[in-house]
């Protein structure tokens, strides 16, 4: 029969039970049709085939009725359990003020450090068709990463194919003061980057106003020179004013018309840096004043990237260029041997842009989101605490809302609008911390006093990131809570006895939890912290606390060589007669400038190995750079003035070695007179060694020292300053004294040797830093939860609290009583911690100096802070306890 089928009867019943569930409140009538209806269901085999057909037809009806008006219901039934929740956290605003601001740090911490992680680890280029752009990766013999130098820029941009374009880029910015019509207060500082003319067309950017650069304004000859302003200082130099366009600005003393502004945005082709000025190539001699780099084939300062043809894959393009640097190799031209230092080029993507910063900062940002997703952990087991402790005081209301008729089902949504709220609150407090916080971070990952150039500004992106970890942390401190509190015994609540209070099942596992997170990060701060301190108490084998390091340009500033000595004498005298000078010399380069590699080293007597990298440093000094510096000779004497006279190919031929090289190449023998050359055949063995020097760390602070030759020179770029007060204060008087030989000479940069390890150590500073603030502040959410817990098993205990001392119990015995419950729970968190702290804190290995990731020092000074803090709050709820009255005691309800 047609309706004897299971589906149809289950359509006749299903049209009676759903409109019975979702319309309670119907009136009269249509109770009696439900009733009607199941009436014939029972009947069912009786019915005629008409009677059958009529009461499908009717029920499906029904159920499509009451399934299109449930959206409405849940609409109504959610904005009322929204606004009951409202009023209740209103009420409650000491509960609600504790809560939400616990999850506003912790969601903020997370959006804060997300918006870093994704302007520096997602986020790709500005530009359009990012997916499109490659960069070429040059790697010498020794795999270390080069650039390239103007002339092998031009050969690879004419012979390789598959590219649509190919620009090339200095490799940074450089500061330089901006004079004119146009700069503000006479004087400004702008960062300038120079690039190729393909440079804006390759990366695919358009002006807001005016033009970008072409190939035509990179000629050495033709146009006049022009530049493109970025937009943030076009609107903060400028005032957004139009009429920039065609107005000129000096650069160095040279003038630039500006011919366009960048859109908003656009930062370049490398996170980390934002030139405010973009100029051609072709003006590199003249910013440099005649000393160019633009036709010298050995040095490398431009990085190249370039768009790559549709259709055309990365290997494809990969192997044309393989094939042009070999032709160029092959040339005997002096561009043929300078390519010949360059062992492979490799084509990588660059959709997010040059990867150095990204690569620098991407294991800390990674570890810091971890850490903030642990304080968001704590936050939401302090939230979900509290919650419990206060649902537990709800009982009554509880219990009488299910006695009129409400549902398990209902009572756990109610909880759960009032766990979004919070969360709505606490995300949008975040979204204010994040703001904040995001630009505190910038400040901390910089290695001056300007903040890093990067875009944190909230979008899209970020909010919808918020908003995400708001509902996640809405489920994962309110579900749990509601679940619990909805599945007891309700009912014992209406006869009104209040003489106990229920436990918590859940807040101490949660306790435990907190702690245990919380030692975790207390020992990876730790550990950070004494890295951070490690690094700056190195030894760097000389006095650098006193030093102060000038770098100089005099060929920039119209300097002959052979007027170099004179120059250097006069600085040396002037400086010599500053107040609070104690010696100056000359190097080559210093602490963190770089030294010079040579290869390939032959040590008279010393057979190398077949694979031996042959290659030290070398580095060029005055007469007294030891004493300056106050760097030991451990053997031997320093250079004489006669061996660095005015004729070096008639001057001795001698050198200082440093302990390194001194071990490697003569083990316990005497080095001093022995002899060493260059080459592989006829070596001539004409550099006689007259001193070791101690080790000392130029820079790489966890590199081991490697050989290193100091050999005499007349002098150089650097000026080597050692003050007899406070390096820093002398700095001023430094600039002054070089100005007073010649206004006119260029000084790149003056710095301490301090000041230069702090350069050095952002990415430790911002590490330890943060990591100890989230940790601090995990350990005091923990704290608060352990409180909040131990003070709602002592209100539970008040009666039990009052026989004990009414039968004579002291108060010793009481606080007793509460401190072994509460280092109990201490107790268990710390061994999880312990054994979670042994396996995840070796992740940190790379990150750690003079020190391993299970130091027992740092595992023990975390340990007693948390039992600390831990002791003070689980003390101040037995205190309380300790003094409760016995008899107020028993009669407590």
């Amino acid at each position: 029969m047609l309706f004897a089928k299971p589906h149809l009867r289950l359509i006749a019943l299903v049209g009676i039970i759903v409109p019975q569930r979702l319309r309670a409140d119907w009136k009269q009538e249509w109770e009696a049709e439900l009733q009607h209806r199941e009436q014939l269901l029972v009947q069912w085999d009786r019915l005629d085939w008409r009677s059958k057909l009529d009461l499908v037809r009717r029920s499906s009806s029904a159920f499509w009725d009451a399934l299109w008006l449930l959206p409405k219901r849940w609409e109504d039934e959610i904005v009322q359990d929204l606004r009951f929740g409202l009023r209740l956290l209103l009420k409650n605003r000491g509960f609600t003020g504790v809560a939400v601001l616990s999850l506003a740090l912790g969601i903020g911490a997370n959006t804060a450090i997300f918006s870093l992680v994704d302007a520096v680890l997602i986020k790709s280029l500005p530009v359009r068709s990012p997916e499109q752009l490659v960069v070429f990766d040059a790697r010498n013999s020794r795999g270390e990463q080069s650039n390239f130098s103007h002339p092998v820029f031009k050969e690879l941009r004419l012979r390789t194919p598959g590219f649509s374009g190919i620009f090339a880029a200095m490799d940074g910015t450089t500061r330089l003061e901006m004079t004119g019509s146009l700069s503000i207060n006479g004087m400004a500082q702008a960062e300038v980057q120079l690039v190729s003319g393909e440079y804006f067309q390759v990366l695919g950017v358009n002006p807001i106003i005016g033009r970008t650069l072409t190939p035509e304004d990179d000629r050495t000859s033709g146009s006049d020179p022009v530049a493109v302003l970025s937009y943030d200082f076009w609107k903060g130099r400028f005032a957004s004013d139009v009429s920039v366009i065609g107005q000129t600005i000096i650069l160095k003393e040279q003038p630039f018309t500006v011919i366009g502004v960048t859109p908003p945005g656009f930062f370049g082709e490398a996170v980390g840096r934002s030139p405010d000025i973009w100029a051609p190539l072709m003006m590199e001699p003249s910013l440099n004043r005649g000393a160019s780099y633009l036709n010298d084939v050995t040095t490398g300062w431009l990085r190249i990237m370039a768009r790559l043809q549709p259709g055309v894959s990365e290997k494809q393009a990969q192997a044309g260029l393989s094939l042009s640097l070999e032709q160029i190799k092959t040339e005997q031209s002096d561009l043929g041997k300078s390519a010949r230092h360059i062992a492979t080029i490799e084509v990588l993507p660059a959709h997010k842009g040059l990867s150095d910063f990204r690569t620098q900062f991407a294991q800390p940002l990674q570890i810091l989101m971890a850490v903030v997703g642990l304080v968001l952990l704590i936050a939401c087991a302090n939230v979900a605490n509290l919650l419990l402790a206060r649902s537990m005081a709800r009982q009554s209301e509880l219990a009488t809302r299910l006695a009129i008729g409400a549902g398990r089902f209902r009572l756990i949504r109610q909880f759960l609008s009032e766990s979004f709220l919070l969360a709505a609150a606490g995300g949008s407090l975040g979204v204010l911390f994040a703001w904040w916080g995001s630009r505190a971070l910038l400040v901390l990952g910089s290695s001056g006093d300007a903040p890093l150039p990067i875009n944190v500004t909230p979008d899209s992106r970020i909010l919808g990131f918020t908003l995400v970890i708001s509902l996640v942390t809405a489920i994962l401190f309110g579900l749990a809570p509601a679940l619990i509190v909805t599945r007891g015994e309700l009912n014992a609540s209406l006869k009104g006895s209040t003489s106990a209070q229920p436990r918590l099942p859940l807040s101490r596992p949660l306790v435990v939890g907190q702690v245990a997170l919380s030692l975790l990060l207390l020992t990876g701060a730790g550990l950070l912290v004494q890295t951070l301190r490690n690094l700056h108490r190195l030894d760097l084998g000389f006095a650098g606390e006193r030093i102060i390091q000038a770098r100089i340009y005099p060929e920039a500033s119209g300097y002959e060589a052979k007027e170099l000595p004179e120059l250097h004498k006069r600085l040396i005298e002037k400086l010599n007669s500053t107040p609070g000078i104690h010696s100056v010399s000359l190097a080559s380069s210093g602490f963190r400038t770089g030294t010079s590699r040579t290869c390939c080293i032959a040590v008279e007597g010393y057979t190398p190995g077949p694979k031996e990298d042959r290659e030290v440093q070398t580095l060029r000094v005055t007469p007294g750079y030891f004493a300056t510096m106050g760097l030991p000779l451990v053997m031997g004497r320093d250079f004489t003035a006669s061996e660095v006279s005015t004729k070096p190919q008639e001057s001795p031929k001698v050198a200082i070695v440093n302990e390194t090289m001194a071990r490697h190449y003569f083990g316990d023998v005497n080095p001093l007179g022995r002899r060493f050359g260059w080459g592989d055949q006829q070596v001539k063995y004409d550099f006689e060694i007259v001193g070791i020097a101690k080790d000392a760390n130029y820079g790489k602070l966890r590199v081991k020292a490697s050989s290193l030759i100091y050999f005499p020179g007349r002098g150089d770029s650097l000026l080597v300053i050692r003050s007899a007060t406070d390096s820093t204060a002398l700095i001023a008087a430094v600039r002054q004294a070089i100005q007073q030989v010649d206004k006119n000479l260029e000084i790149l940069s003056i710095q301490t040797v301090p000041q230069l390890i702090d350069q050095a150590l952002v990415q430790e500073r911002m590490l330890a830093k943060l990591s100890s603030f989230f940790s601090l502040l995990a350990l005091l959410l923990a704290g608060i939860g352990l409180y909040g817990v131990m003070s709602y098993d002592v209100a539970r205990r008040t009666r039990e609290i009052g026989i004990r001392m009414a039968l004579g119990a002291q108060r010793r015995a009481v606080v007793g009583l509460i401190m072994r419950r509460t280092m109990l729970l201490v107790f268990i968190g710390v061994v999880i911690g312990l054994g979670a702290a042994l396996i995840s804190t070796r992740w940190l290995t790379s990150l750690l100096f003079g020190l391993t990731p299970n130091d027992p020092l740092i595992i023990a000074l975390a340990s007693l802070l948390l039992m600390m803090v831990a002791g003070l709050a689980g003390y101040l709820p037995a205190r309380k306890a300790a003094q409760v009255n016995p008899l107020a005691a028993l009669r407590h309800e």
